[in-house]
This record gives structure tokens, sequence and C-alpha cells, in this order.
């Protein structure tokens, strides 16, 4: 892990890859990941933790262990099913202003109200 120093960061942002990995994570990346699953911080992922396949819910090895995840958008079915659940930690929803329009155009359907009284929802809290 040379080169990684997170000693003394009292939270970790994890935003490394996007919701299309699909394979376990390899060389440096791994080992960025590594780095931030053995160091004593709070970890906050953004939209899915890295290693974490966002359809399936396959955690790939190394995967962070996040306390919290700020999901964009919409809930990726990953964070809820399969490995998901244990490494996304807290789950919350943000609001990043998608208009209800656009979701439709892609068959989704959102309920026009969803974000009216805040710009993030609590999904799901962790047993951690």
């Amino acid at each position: 892990m040379a080169g990684v120093r997170l000693d003394g960061a009292d939270v970790v942002v994890d935003a490394l890859f996007g919701t299309g990995l699909s394979r376990a994570p390899e060389g440096k990346f791994a080992a960025w990941i590594e780095a931030i699953n053995a160091a004593k911080s709070q970890v906050i992922a953004i939209d899915v933790p890295s290693g974490l396949d966002g359809d399936t819910g396959v955690a790939y090895a190394p995967c962070v262990r996040a306390n919290m995840t700020v999901t964009l958008g919409l809930a990726k079915p990953g964070l809820l099913k399969g490995d998901g659940p244990a490494n996304a930690g807290d789950l919350w929803l943000a609001d990043i202003g998608v208009p209800f329009e656009a979701y439709a155009a892609v068959g989704v359907e959102v309920p026009r109200g969803m974000f009216a009284k805040s710009d993030a929802i609590q999904l799901a809290q962790s047993n951690r």
C-alpha cells in the first residue's frame, strides 16, 4: 500500500469507480480499496462502494466496506441485494436534479413528490 496515506483522516470519500464495474479491482485500485478498509476512518461511498457491482450486488475482492453510501438519482439494484447491503452501510438517495420526464422517457416511474421535503432520503440503515 505504498503511497496511500489515510492515517489521521476522520472521513474517507470513496468515489473510485462508477456503477459499471463488472470485475475485481486490480493493481493500484485494489491497493487503494485495501487502504480504505484498513483505515480507522468513517467511509462514505458515492453512488456504490468501489468493488461492488451496482447491478448484481456482487462484491468483488477487494470491495470497500462503507459506513454510508450516497447513491445518486435512483438506488442502484446491487445496493439492495446480494453483498450490497453489507458493503453499503447506511443508504441515502440524493436528488441530482434529473427531471421526472427524463425518467419517464426510459420507462422509470418516479413519484413526483419524492424529493419534496428533502434533497436526500434514507433508504436503509446498516445493522453494523
